[in-house]
């Protein structure tokens, strides 16, 4: 499991660079057989802010909502293995 990396708040350089990177590893671990690419669902276009006055760092909120796409993405795998 790859998880997609995450936009930083009012940072467009670094952000375009995260679009790129987001973009490159969907397309090369969707040709491996044994990894899947996971997307952070609810992490994109909130309307509530996720970030810290820092614009780097995760809310409290944000990081609520990124545990439970990471347990998502834990789920989906052991569901894959067949071990759940």
């Amino acid at each position: 499991m790859v998880c997609q990396t995450l936009f930083r708040d009012k940072n467009p350089d670094f952000n375009e660079q995260v679009t790129l990177l987001n973009t490159y590893s969907a397309e090369v671990i969707s040709s491996l057989p044994y990894a899947y690419f996971w997307k952070h669902r609810g992490l994109w276009n909130s309307s509530k802010s996720l970030h810290l006055k820092d614009g780097v760092h995760l809310s409290a909120f944000g990081q609520v909502k990124l545990y439970c796409s990471i347990r998502g993405a834990v789920l989906h795998s052991l569901h894959s293995l067949n071990l759940l």
